[in-house]
């Protein structure tokens, strides 16, 4: 990543987990280092939209959006923008298949979702979301993840592409955060209206 990379961080239950792994540099004015911008606010599906906002304010800088598969659900429909301006950015989808935030606050209260650890409309699961396949649906590639060892050349492979001009999506599958309890939960909640009839 670029030392002056712009870096929109929308990973709500993990955004402090970015500045272990990049380095911001605070001594540095602004346009000279690397800029975190994330919320604390709890709001998904506005990375997607913000990156393109600070490449389209700042076409020098290399531009980043880290966000969580949940969140990018949200915002999808972003990419038409990156694609129709040519808004080259990288978009890493960090997915663990679960609305990770909801989960934790669902544990809060105590009740019977944790008891049971069957946490309602929690699962992204079951059709799983093929983020590489919406991003080809709006022009854009990208490239799903599945090993650690995949990840850094995926990276490099989006790093080229946005130099190149172009916006390209990693989809990284991870797991559940342990820390979070119903993180081993294979649990969602289903119905068929087909099967009412």
């Amino acid at each position: 990543m670029d030392e002056r990379a712009l870096v929109v961080n929308e990973l709500l239950t993990s955004e402090g987990v970015v500045r272990d792994y990049i380095r911001f540099d605070h001594r540095k004015p602004i346009a000279e280092r690397r800029f975190n911008c994330d919320t604390t606010a709890g709001i998904l599906g506005w990375g997607i939209g913000a990156a393109i906002g600070a490449k389209m304010g700042n076409p020098d800088r290399e531009t980043w959006c880290l966000t969580a598969d949940g969140s990018a659900n949200f915002g999808i429909q972003s990419l038409w923008s990156a694609a129709r301006y040519d808004v080259p950015i990288g978009i890493v989808v960090f997915n663990n298949g679960h609305y990770q935030a909801n989960r934790l606050n669902f544990a809060r209260y105590d009740g019977r979702m944790k008891a049971t650890n069957k946490y309602i409309g929690v699962n992204l699961g079951r059709p799983d979301i093929g983020y590489v396949q919406l991003a080809a649906g709006y022009g854009i590639e990208g490239e799903r993840v599945e090993a650690p060892e995949q990840v850094a050349p995926a990276l490099l492979r989006c790093r080229k592409a946005i130099h190149e001009g172009r916006p390209y999506l990693v989809d990284i599958k991870i797991t559940t955060a342990e820390y979070i309890p119903g993180w081993d939960t294979t649990y969602y909640d289903y119905f068929s209206v087909a099967g009412m009839t």
